[in-house]
């Protein structure tokens, strides 16, 4: 015991700074976006998030409390209505069963919390995401620094932060859980712990279905194992750990007797499956066309600024990484939305894609550049922020 004592002491030294470095960032765009959804919502009391799609209407209602109101009110758009809805009242509160697409875990997270603060889940998904949120900051700066310099990690890390969509980071989404346990999951396997590693994927399955996809990096790190040794066939188990979470998913609706997830998905959410490049043709044709929502015109270049890092950031950031990124990117694709909306939350999907971000942070080592893309990206986050407190569509 006493023998361990030194190395916990320098484990916390040496993770000092970049606690310092996670949580600064995280306070300033908590902060700064906080006031200005509050700003936001004052000047446009009356938005009520008609131009959300009809599935969103579902959930439970929103807290109208002065202050509550102001503050957790304008996060309550979208999807978080699934979630909160889920936590309150289970799988099947609406009657089309759509709200069984979403998996289990952030609405389990949310309705233990929010069973601690007295059944204000909406509350509840807000500081789950927020504290996910952080955790995301914080492993995605050991991450990068582990594998470049500590410059590039913080680069990376502020870069996420103030990234577009970011705002989806602190509300009532899965994407900040989803990204600290993906994070976690390749952090862990860099770091030869397979076991924390497949534990980590199988739980980011549970958030996100697209966490299966952490199986390609899984898989990369043990044909080519960064230490040059392969690891023993027993951590194999891992490897498929992520398919395994998504499985376990599937079973558990069918054992529920929920429809299934293609039926729902092409009946209840209007998507088919196509080629990739499908989508991206189509949503260039409902671009052209001129009656595009500004929404899936920022979905396609945003499609179009990944599908380029990932060709520029191949030889930048080591192959398990290039890879996830490549098919992170194309997953969502792989689904066409009809009859409008062709790239429906493509900025959104893009946003847990945190390799892309550390090809960014390569690209902005030059003060101009690192300029350029902090200047950008924090007026594009204060925008697609606005939207969504308004209630206009944005992923």
């Amino acid at each position: 015991m006493r023998e361990s004592e030194p190395s916990n002491e320098h484990d916390l030294r040496s993770h000092g700074p970049a606690l310092r470095y996670a949580l600064a960032v995280f306070i300033a765009v908590r902060v700064t976006l906080t006031i200005f959804v509050a700003l936001m919502a004052l000047l446009f009391p009356d938005s009520s998030g008609s131009d959300q799609p009809e599935a969103s209407s579902s959930g439970s209602p929103a807290v109208s409390v002065d202050l509550e109101a102001l503050l957790l009110d304008p996060w309550q758009r979208f999807d978080a209505l699934w979630y909160v809805g889920i936590a309150a009242e289970g799988y099947g509160f609406d009657v089309y069963f759509g709200d069984t697409v979403f998996p289990p875990l952030y609405p389990a997270l949310i309705r233990s919390v929010g069973l601690v603060l007295g059944g204000n889940y909406s509350l509840a998904a807000v500081l789950v995401s927020n504290v996910a949120a952080f955790i995301a900051l914080f492993l995605l700066l050991q991450l990068v620094e582990f594998e470049l310099d500590r410059p590039t990690a913080r680069r990376a890390t502020l870069y996420l932060a103030v990234s577009p969509v970011a705002f989806f980071l602190f509300a009532g989404y899965s994407e900040s859980l989803f990204l600290a346990l993906s994070i976690a999951a390749l952090y862990s396997l860099r770091k030869g712990w397979w076991g924390r590693a497949g534990l980590m994927a199988l739980l980011a399955t549970w958030a996100r279905t697209s966490g299966w996809l952490l199986a390609i990096p899984f898989l990369v790190e043990y044909v080519r194992p960064r230490q040059g040794h392969r690891p023993p066939p027993t951590v194999l188990l891992s490897v498929v750990a992520a398919p395994i979470g998504l499985a376990m998913f599937v079973l558990f609706r069918e054992l529920a007797g929920f429809p299934p997830l293609e039926a729902l998905y092409t009946t209840y959410w209007r998507s088919r499956i196509v080629f990739p490049w499908q989508s991206i043709m189509e949503a260039s044709r409902y671009a052209l066309s001129g009656a595009y929502h500004p929404a899936d015109l920022f979905d396609l270049l945003s499609t179009f600024v990944f599908v380029g890092l990932t060709v520029v950031g191949w030889r930048k950031i080591p192959t398990l990484y290039s890879l996830y990124l490549a098919a992170g990117t194309l997953y969502p694709l792989a689904r066409l939305k009809v009859p409008v909306h062709p790239l429906q939350s493509q900025s959104r999907y893009l946003l847990v894609l945190f390799p892309a971000f550390i090809i960014l942070a390569q690209l902005g080592e030059r003060p101009w550049a690192n300029r350029v893309i902090l200047y950008s990206s924090v007026a594009l986050l204060l925008f697609w922020t606005g939207q969504f407190v308004i209630g206009g569509w944005v992923a």
